[in-house]
């Protein structure tokens, strides 16, 4: 634990495949910000939204986790309550950048914050026995290193920090926060839901953390959170990659969705791919292509999916 001096060495070829595919990646959504705002700040909104969900386990509650996440509506009851709370965290690790770093003081502050109104006697406190000073010197000494990838440092401070699990209750969600962090200290930009990606491979993550714990093999974690951080831009560029240098539609946006689909695909999943088109259009777009013949529909109403005719 603690140890990164194996870092100092070449990565494994697939590990260096990997940076060099998110790095020209992380370069064409820079770039797609730039050509297309308000797509780009649409595809944020619904990556908090889907954010909280994750975090909170709420993956049914769309719906209220929108209100929540746009301050719209009050919590009314403790998920939701722990909906808010995240928000909040989530916004100070955001907008906090880059005054906010990884270090005790301000990893206290975030948990004061995430736990504020769920859990407010044990917001802000170390697990009892907990002892983050060894971790936090082993933050000071890799960042001053400027010949590690800050990349490949991140998964490795990232896995010792939940091996010392300095957080109870609330160590998962600050296990999130953290990973949010030194990834903006690494300067990769996340548009969408970090938290949805590791909840959906947990068993993936959760299996390369136990060689960390085990064996102390970093490797497997580092090749695991990297593959998140790409297919986080990977699902981030499907919003831009419908867009060629002329104007679409919607309608057309939506036709190209289904088209480039390998398999039938759901109006969910269509509308998280096109965050700034309105479920009612997708519904509407889907309708009228149905009708036209130019797709096939499959399924009932709630499971219904879509394919090229």
């Amino acid at each position: 634990m603690f140890d990164y001096s194996f870092l100092h060495a070449p990565p494994p070829e697939g590990i260096a495949r990997l940076l060099r595919e998110i790095s020209q990646l992380q370069d064409r959504l820079l770039a797609c910000k730039r050509s297309y705002p308000g797509i780009y700040s649409s595809l944020e909104r619904t990556g908090r939204v889907r954010s909280l969900q994750a975090a909170c386990g709420a993956r049914n509650m769309e719906s209220r986790a929108a209100e929540v996440c746009a301050r719209n509506s009050p919590p009314i009851n403790e998920v939701e309550k722990s909906m808010a709370d995240y928000r909040d965290a989530l916004f100070e690790v955001q907008m906090g950048h880059p005054a906010l770093e990884p270090c005790c003081r301000d990893l206290l502050r975030l948990h004061k914050i995430a736990l504020l109104h769920t859990q407010p006697e044990q917001a802000g406190m170390l697990r009892e026995g907990a002892d983050l000073e060894p971790w936090e010197q082993a933050v000071q000494r890799i960042y001053a290193e400027d010949s590690v990838p800050m990349l490949l440092a991140a998964p490795c401070l990232l896995a010792d920090f939940i091996c010392l699990s300095p957080f109870e209750p609330g160590g998962q969600r600050m296990a999130y926060l953290l990973a949010r962090l030194l990834l903006q200290k690494a300067g990769a930009a996340l548009s969408v839901s970090w938290e949805e990606q590791v909840d959906r491979y947990r068993v993936f993550y959760a299996d390369s953390l136990n060689h960390v714990q085990i064996s102390g093999d970093y490797w497997p974690f580092i090749e695991c959170f990297l593959t998140l951080l790409y297919l986080c831009g990977c699902q981030a560029e499907k919003a831009f990659t419908l867009l060629p240098g002329r104007k679409m539609t919607k309608k057309s946006r939506v036709e190209a969705i289904v088209a480039g689909s390998p398999v039938p695909i759901s109006k969910s999943e269509i509308c998280r791919l096109l965050p700034d088109v309105s479920p009612t259009t997708v519904e509407a777009a889907l309708g009228e292509l149905v009708k036209n013949g130019q797709i096939v529909r499959s399924g009932s109403a709630r499971t219904a999916r879509y394919a090229t005719a």
